[in-house]
């Protein structure tokens, strides 16, 4: 029944994008995502639905908030920062600006294959980290929720960022005649595909929301998460390919004027810092509340059960069991 039902689903979903376009909007990507995660519900326990409501109203929510705090920032009225992240982005560029660089050798009046992949890839920061989302919530919750906490958090330090040290684009700077010619052209691809719909979306984005929330470059780090999450769950040495998508995207973002490279460098590490402490912040949490704890409740080892520990007492409590309705004893062996 469930894959009957999600092949039904994804039928739909098909029939639904030639009539209305791919969902670039949040809202129509969440509320997707959402129903085929009910689809694969069916079957399981009955408190997988009720679960996956509180997870995912939990993730809109923070999400939603995340875009009002977005552009509050901006009434903070701290001074923006123009020109040393230019200045820093010279290093990288051996003495040149490498957006403004990049665009005088390969930014020409006709839009060519390069400018639509750079476009297809700018559209992905939209699309691709909730899809994921989706995907490791129905395949395992564990991995969904280490992704949601690190997401969640990296976008409200970046609003905390933002507010405090509000920073300026590339394309901003040359506009105030700061730095050479910058033009932002992450639309330009759409020319060639003729996805008219996406442009008017991402354009429209654009225009709403804070122009001088630069450092750290959430799309940087949102891909690197992106990338991160896939890398945690493949095996073997294919796995390190994913990485060339977060490196597609910085070469994306500082050739359509959107980022300097430096924006991008303190996104990835905002991120690591991020992947680094929140385990720590966990165990340290896990000690505080298990203080009180006598002794001998705890386990043998003397220590703290761990993450991966919980996780499996949590997968055993879950097995069926022997009266239960598909459980069964387990085969005595035979004597010798």
């Amino acid at each position: 029944m469930r894959w009957t039902a999600f092949v039904a689903y994804f039928v739909v979903f098909v029939w639904f994008m030639g009539r209305t376009g791919i969902p670039f909007d949040r809202e129509r990507l969440l509320l997707w995502i959402v129903g085929g995660l009910v689809v694969v519900s069916i079957g399981r326990p009955w408190r997988t639905l009720p679960r996956m409501f509180l997870d995912w109203s939990i993730f809109i929510i923070g999400i939603t908030l995340y875009d009002f705090a977005r552009g509050a920032a901006r009434f903070v009225d701290a001074p923006i920062q123009v020109t040393p992240q230019a200045e820093l982005d010279k290093i990288f560029g051996f003495g040149q600006i490498p957006t403004v660089w990049l665009q005088e050798n390969f930014l020409h009046a006709k839009a060519h294959w390069w400018d639509a992949a750079a476009s297809i890839i700018y559209a992905t920061h939209f699309i691709l980290p909730f899809v994921v989302a989706g995907i490791l919530w129905a395949k395992d919750r564990v991995d969904w929720r280490w992704f949601a906490t690190r997401f969640l958090v990296l976008c409200f330090l970046g609003c905390v960022t933002y507010a405090i040290v509000p920073t300026a684009p590339p394309w901003y700077a040359s506009q105030v005649g700061e730095i050479g010619e910058v033009v932002r052209s992450t639309g330009r691809g759409w020319q060639i595909i003729h996805i008219n719909a996406a442009e008017t979306l991402i354009k429209k984005g654009q225009l709403v929301g804070n122009a001088f929330a630069a450092i750290p470059s959430l799309h940087a780090a949102w891909a690197a998460l992106v990338a991160t999450a896939v890398w945690r769950r493949v095996k073997g040495p294919v796995r390190w390919a994913v990485f060339v998508y977060p490196a597609a995207m910085a070469l994306t973002l500082v050739y359509t004027g959107e980022h300097y490279f430096i924006d991008a460098v303190i996104g990835w590490l905002y991120l690591a810092g991020i992947c680094f402490a929140l385990p720590r912040i966990e165990d340290a949490w896990r000690r505080w509340r298990h203080r009180e704890d006598p002794p001998d409740a705890e386990p043998s080892t003397g220590g703290l059960p761990s993450s991966a520990d919980a996780v499996m007492a949590a997968s055993v409590r879950d097995l069926p069991s022997a009266h239960a309705s598909g459980g069964h004893e387990p085969h005595p062996q035979p004597s010798a």
